[in-house]
């Protein structure tokens, strides 16, 4: 404990001022105290997470079990993975959606471990300053509500803490929404993941459903022509009754962003009746590729490319076209698109009927 004394009056939360303030923040939890900082759900108690000491002083405060789990705090999900090793697909997409925001991710190989990256400024200031991360929990005794002001918190704990950080503002009242993950990497042929609703909140399971369906992605060099064509075949192969259960998505290797699919994607898709006309490029990113439980390419060269940046995903890969692969039809005649959009067709409808029978 840093101080026997009753707290000094909270700190107003000033933006303009948020360095000076998130120094003596890393200063008190460095030294094994406790802060009181707002998020933008309820109010936390907040410790160095590498501090057994100060974690016993936070338990000891709320008359809380020490069995109870409390969530660790990260920036983004690389500093998750970095910390606590590879999430699957499933939590890189909620993450990535979600974060910062109102959401605690359980992946259930530790049920006692928690994630959450909160939206208000003065975390990403405090967690760059402390390397190895805080843990925290709701600043009230055990079995009370959470506090959604300063006042509400009771006064023998406010004494207890070491520091306090007020933005009234900020607060909405309304608890993250907690939600355990299976642990597993993904696997060909995708299937869905099942999550435990742990704690309802701020988001609804209606609003999260889209991220929870398996994500199959296709991959090609511009995405303007094999892979936009590839996802406009595979949603019109994949059963009608089961279109709302998975996503389909493209990428490029090597494109801008927001490029139409090519003139000749464009009227081989019309011949077959499929409809590009929406179609806008989109670079391949980290985190799209790490969210996807399916990565469908075109060539060797693709599976290469990928993995030499992110060898985890090799499981997750597969090359269409054989060992050919679909060669780039960039350029090429009306006839050679269509043999493309052929060749991407046969390649999908073997798949997808191995995949649902």
């Amino acid at each position: 404990m840093l101080s026997s004394m009753p707290m000094a009056q909270p700190t107003k939360f000033d933006r303009s001022k948020s360095e000076h303030s998130a120094d003596e923040i890393a200063r008190v939890l460095e030294s094994d105290g406790i802060v009181l900082l707002p998020t933008e759900t309820v109010y936390g108690a907040f410790v160095r997470s590498g501090s057994q000491r100060a974690r016993d002083r936070l338990f000891a405060l709320k008359g809380r079990p020490t069995t109870r789990g409390v969530a660790e705090y990260v920036s983004d999900v690389e500093d998750a993975e970095r910390r606590f090793g590879p999430l699957p697909a499933q939590a890189i997409r909620l993450a990535e959606a979600c974060w910062p925001g109102p959401l605690t991710l359980v992946v259930r190989t530790d049920p006692s471990l928690g994630l959450r990256c909160p939206r208000h400024p003065i975390f990403p200031e405090v967690l760059a300053r402390v390397p190895e991360g805080v843990v925290g929990t709701s600043a009230n005794l055990s079995g009370e509500p959470a506090p959604k002001s300063i006042q509400q918190i009771p006064t023998t704990f406010l004494d207890e803490v070491d520091f306090a950080l007020a933005d009234e503002a900020a607060v909405t009242g309304r608890a993250s929404t907690v939600i355990g993950l299976d642990p597993r990497d993904s696997e060909v042929p995708p299937s869905f993941r099942p999550v435990e609703w742990l704690r309802p909140g701020n988001l609804t399971p209606k609003e999260l459903a889209p991220l929870l369906h398996p994500r199959l992605t296709f991959v090609c060099t511009g995405n303007t022509c094999r892979s936009p064509m590839a996802r406009a075949i595979a949603s019109e192969l994949w059963p009608v009754e089961l279109l709302g259960t998975v996503d389909f998505r493209s990428c490029g290797l090597s494109c801008a962003e927001g490029e139409p699919a090519s003139e000749g994607a464009l009227a081989a898709a019309r011949k077959f009746g499929w409809d590009l006309s929406d179609h806008h490029s989109q670079p391949a990113l980290r985190a799209g590729l790490l969210g996807s439980d399916v990565i469908l390419v075109m060539t060797e060269s693709h599976r290469r490319h990928i993995l030499s940046v992110l060898p985890r995903l090799a499981p997750r890969i597969i090359v269409l076209g054989g060992a050919d692969g679909i060669p780039d039809p960039f350029g090429g005649s009306p006839e050679v698109y269509e043999d493309c959009a052929r060749s991407l067709k046969r390649s999908l409808s073997r798949l997808i009927k191995e995949w649902v029978p």
